[in-house]
C-alpha cells in the first residue's frame, strides 16, 4: 500500500489499530464540518468504519489514508475518497483533521500530494467534494487544488437533524497538477 509524505506529514494505510486515536479526534468542533461523523464516535464504530475503508481500499474502489505527523507519529486526520461512478470514473472525496491539527497549514501541505495518489490508484476521471458553505479554511483547500464551484444547495446528511447549506465542487482530473 502506498505511503505519501511531506515536509511533515506521512499519509498512510488505515490500520484497524487506528480505531482509539480516530474516536479521540472525533469532537463536536470536527464533526460539524463532516457529513458522516457524528461525535461521540465510539472506538467500536471508529474499528467498524476502518475495517470498511480497509476493505474498500483493498478492492480497489476507495484510497483512503491516516495522517500521520513524522516527527511524533501522532495520528492526525483522515482523508478519503471512493468512486461513485466506475463508468465514468468518478470519485467523492471527504477529508478531516483533529482539533489539535487545525490552523497550522497541514491540510494545505497534504491534500494535493493525496489527490495525485488517489487519481492515480483509482484511475479517476473526475472528482466531487462537498464543504458547508460556512466552511471557509475546507472551501479554499478545494478552490487551491483547482476544483471549480458546480453549486450551492440543501443536503440532507445521515447525522443531521436538518438539511444545510453546501458547495458542491469538481476536479476535471485531466488538469490537475500534482506539484502546483
Amino acid at each position: 500500500m502506498t505511503v505519501l509524505e511531506t515536509a511533515r506529514v506521512r499519509l498512510r494505510p488505515l490500520r484497524v489499530g487506528d480505531a482509539a486515536a480516530v474516536s479521540a479526534m472525533m469532537t463536536p468542533n470536527v464533526s460539524r464540518w463532516v457529513a458522516t461523523w457524528p461525535s461521540p464516535f465510539s472506538i467500536e464504530a471508529a474499528t467498524e468504519r476502518l475495517t470498511r475503508a480497509i476493505a474498500a481500499n483493498d478492492a480497489g474502489t476507495a484510497f483512503s489514508r491516516i495522517a500521520e505527523r513524522k516527527s511524533d507519529n501522532a495520528a492526525m486526520g483522515w482523508l478519503g475518497i471512493a468512486v461513485i461512478d466506475e463508468t465514468q470514473r468518478t470519485g467523492s472525496m471527504g477529508y478531516w483533521l483533529g482539533e489539535a491539527f487545525h490552523g497550522q497549514g497541514y491540510l494545505s501541505e497534504i491534500l494535493r500530494p493525496f489527490v495525485a495518489g488517489a487519481i492515480a490508484a483509482l484511475r479517476l476521471n473526475h472528482l466531487n467534494a462537498v464543504a458547508q458553505v460556512d466552511n471557509a479554511a475546507s472551501l479554499a483547500a478545494l478552490r487551491r487544488l483547482g476544483m471549480q464551484f458546480v453549486e450551492q444547495r440543501m443536503d440532507q446528511t445521515p447525522i443531521r437533524p436538518a438539511p444545510e447549506l453546501v458547495a458542491f465542487y469538481r476536479l476535471d482530473c485531466s488538469a490537475f497538477s500534482p506539484s502546483r
